[in-house]
């Protein structure tokens, strides 16, 4: 499910996945941003009722950023991702980037 998620939402815009999720910062700050934006899962390690990810995205920076303006630039981050699941849907989701160093960074 939750590679899934991040191949057919996040990377694909595919919006019957997101109805099933909480994606407003994908939609509506990221995919503007970075409209080729692909991802590659790198971990999936379940236990429970938690699912953590370790994945990379890039794309190019062809919209406004969390204030930094378009700057063309190939840009690649990475993201750790710990969700919970309940009744097959994300209830809970915790996330670390280091998209703050970018898109400057290269």
């Amino acid at each position: 499910m939750v590679a899934h998620f991040n191949k057919v939402f996040i990377e694909g815009c595919d919006l019957d996945v997101f109805r099933e999720t909480k994606a407003y910062f994908v939609t509506e700050v990221l995919r503007p941003a970075f409209p080729d934006l692909a991802v590659t899962l790198h971990d999936l390690v379940a236990e429970a009722d938690r699912i953590v990810t370790r994945k990379s995205c890039r794309g190019t920076h062809r919209g406004t950023f969390q204030g930094w303006a378009p700057t063309g630039r190939s840009v690649e981050f990475c993201v750790l991702d710990t969700i919970r699941i309940e009744d097959c849907r994300y209830v809970d989701h915790w996330a670390v980037a280091d998209i703050v160093t970018q898109p400057e960074g290269k």
